[in-house]
């Protein structure tokens, strides 16, 4: 007899071995779609951006069709290459792609932040964005800031009023919407301005603000609230429709096609700081008071009028003429 082979030793079977963190990152990244980030990413937002609520129509008005199912691994350059072209080839603006294309960037940005491991790039650093250009051209004459004013002051008296604050202080609409009873100084004749990037001015009150805000201003209003609220009670999130329909009643828009030369709320700013520069105040002076960090943004929006710039060329063909800029400037500084 064949000697029996002894039992095998019972041996506990083998234990799996655990993936890697580093793999299970990678597991959690590829398997997470980029309508879920988005969720993640709007719920930073509501605590972190003041327009969050933008960037939420965005992704539904030109996003969520094409990303929404699509897991972060599979949006590639050429995705977003296809979902630029599609926007613009709807005849949207250009600034309308780079907005839609800045909410997925941000979105990726702050993968990690909202809790999914990303190592990769980010797709859109390898998409050109769309050359935007924001430079306003239209200055009202002083016939259709009246027309308008006229006309505003008939439909809503508070449309009315915050485009008398654009037009004689030069605040953006963001600023005057978030203008609280506190931040109106009528003895002091200034308005203490929360501005871009939670930057601070002071921007000083001229007779027609004053009497504005002494008519609109409450007996005894609370420090803290609006000077402006919506219906709700909250600040505007944008300029009231009312005041674009009433752009198009008076017909300031009629014949203009050009977006840069159409009238809007910026407008309003853009006209204050362009009547400032051409009367001579100092571009250092025009960046405290429009709240400008740079120097060029001033000179942008100091455009010289017509009749300005021909009495400067015509200059050139006169011999010893003295510029009459550099007249008044020594005339008052003599009288000073």
């Amino acid at each position: 007899m064949k000697p029996s082979r002894p039992e095998k030793e019972l041996r506990p079977p083998k234990k799996r071995s655990r993936p890697s963190k580093k793999k299970r990152a990678k597991e959690k990244a590829e398997s997470a779609t980029f309508g879920q980030a988005f969720e993640k990413y709007i719920e930073w937002a509501k605590s972190n951006k003041k327009r969050w609520d933008d960037d939420i129509s965005r992704y539904n008005v030109h996003l969520k069709k094409d990303l929404e199912n699509v897991k972060l691994t599979d949006v590639s350059p050429f995705l977003l290459e296809k979902i630029k072209k599609g926007i613009l080839d709807k005849g949207k603006a250009p600034a309308t792609a780079k907005h839609a294309l800045v909410v997925v960037r941000q979105v990726f940005n702050k993968l990690r932040v909202l809790g999914i491991p990303w190592r990769d790039l980010n797709p859109v650093s390898d998409v050109k964005l769309p050359r935007v250009d924001n430079r306003k051209e239209r200055v009202l004459t002083h016939d259709e800031e009246d027309a308008l004013l006229d006309a505003l002051g008939k439909v809503r008296p508070s449309a009315k009023a915050m485009a008398q604050v654009a037009l004689n202080a030069g605040l953006r609409f963001e600023e005057i919407a978030t203008l609280r009873w506190q931040d109106v100084k009528l003895d002091e004749r200034s308005i203490r301005v929360q501005g871009k990037g939670d930057r601070v001015r002071v921007v000083p009150m001229n007779d027609v603000l004053f009497d504005m805000f002494k008519f609109w201003r409450p007996n005894k209003p609370e420090p803290l609230s609006l000077v402006f609220p919506n219906a709700n009670g909250d600040p505007h999130h944008r300029p009231p429709k009312i005041f674009y329909k009433t752009v198009k009643r008076t017909g300031l828009n009629d014949g203009v096609f050009d977006r840069r030369d159409k009238a809007d709320f910026h407008t309003l700013r853009h006209t204050a700081a362009t009547r400032l520069g051409n009367m001579g105040v100092p571009a250092p002076t025009l960046c405290a008071l429009m709240g400008w960090t740079s120097l060029a943004i001033a000179y942008r929006y100091c455009k010289p009028d017509a009749e300005i710039a021909r009495s400067a060329v015509n200059l050139l063909g006169k011999k010893h003429a003295q510029d009459p800029i550099i007249s008044i400037t020594n005339t008052n500084k003599k009288q000073q």
